[in-house]
């Protein structure tokens, strides 16, 4: 039967009349005026409902602000990468030179020995003439001194190479992640998304836990280099030995010094990545004690039967809970100072509920 008509009553034929399809309708926006560079470098989307599409306009202005973030992140690493190796290079071409002198110090001293067996042929063939011969020289080696000045000196050219390589390495990392993302894709809304994914696998990795690790062991090695110099020069002269102590804990007190002054004082111009590392890890440690006096209380309150008891453990628990919020507030570490205000109550409810007060 033909579709156009259809059979009712005493076989009635009545055409259908077609319904169209309904059409679609499309809200254009306004069109912005290109007054400012980012309406022109960005020009908004022609219809509503489109934000999300492929290449909206939202995807574009991520890719410019995730390019600049990481252009200013890698280009932060490989600098520093770049100084370590230089660093290293020039430490272990100095170091070697006086490794060089001093594992001799372990071997045995072969023109020394020859004197000695001399001594001892001259002494038995001149016994009977009575003439007294000057004492033979000395043939220990391998001191405690001798080991500790070639230990210093063998460790500190091991890690400035052990920095070089790994230094290396993370130049390589970031090379392989510039070169994902700037692989071309389909669109820049499949850009966003791998990029996503690449910096995402780029957090969870220690990467930046590695290089900002880098230069401490570095300045480690440079200071066993001083600790071997001072041993080799403490034989020889002791005065010199004093004075290169003296230049050499001067140094030690003022790296110190500009390393933990920016866990009391962020804003310190002698912060480094390595100090921010550790007043990250210092918040962690005392939030982590911090629930651990929590728990202890808890269990405490299970054990104990007295209201005293229980008041005790309260005001124990309260006095845990401010002596810390003190020494997190006195770091001025940026999660208190940015997004944490109510870490006190918390806290301290945390506490009074587990001691039933």
């Amino acid at each position: 039967m033909d579709n156009s008509v259809r059979m009712s009553g005493r076989f009635r034929l009545f055409p259908i009349t077609p319904i169209p399809p309904p059409t679609k309708k499309e809200y254009k926006l306004t069109p912005e005026p290109a007054d400012t560079e980012f309406r022109k470098e960005f020009p908004p989307d022609a219809t509503i409902g489109s934000e999300l599409d492929e290449a909206a306009r939202v995807w574009k202005v991520h890719r410019k602000e995730a390019e600049t973030f990481d252009k200013a992140l890698l280009q932060d690493w490989s600098e520093t990468l770049d100084i370590l190796l230089i660093f290293a290079g020039l430490f272990s071409a100095v170091a070697t030179a006086f490794v060089i002198e001093s594992y001799q110090f372990l071997q045995l001293d072969n023109a020394a020995y020859s004197a000695a067996a001399l001594y001892i042929l001259v002494t038995a063939s001149n016994h009977s003439t009575g003439i007294t011969l000057p004492p033979p020289p000395d043939l220990a080696y391998k001191s405690n001194v001798s080991r500790w000045i070639n230990g210093l000196w063998f460790t500190g050219i091991s890690l400035s190479l052990s920095v070089a390589l790994l230094s290396i390495l993370a130049k390589q990392w970031i090379t392989e992640y510039r070169a994902r993302n700037n692989a071309s894709a389909k669109s820049p809304k499949h850009w966003v998304i791998r990029r996503e994914v690449y910096f995402q696998a780029l957090n969870s990795w220690p990467v930046a836990e590695v290089v900002a690790f880098l230069p401490f062991l570095l300045h480690l090695s440079l200071f066993l280099f001083f600790a071997g110099v001072v041993a080799f020069l403490w034989t020889l002269d002791k005065a010199m030995g004093i004075w290169i102590i003296v230049l050499g804990g001067s140094l030690g007190v003022f790296y110190a010094a500009c390393t933990l002054v920016p866990l009391w004082i962020p804003e310190s111009p002698t912060s480094t990545p390595l100090s921010k590392r550790m007043r990250t890890s210092a918040l962690a440690l005392i939030l982590t004690g911090l629930k651990a006096v929590a728990t202890t209380l808890s269990v405490g309150q299970r054990v104990g039967s007295t209201l005293v008891l229980r008041s005790f453990l309260s005001l124990a628990g309260q006095a845990c809970v401010s002596s810390g919020l003190r020494i997190i507030i006195a770091f001025q570490l940026p999660t208190v100072r940015d997004g944490w205000p109510g870490l006190q109550h918390d806290l301290a409810c945390s506490v009074n509920t587990s001691c039933g007060v």
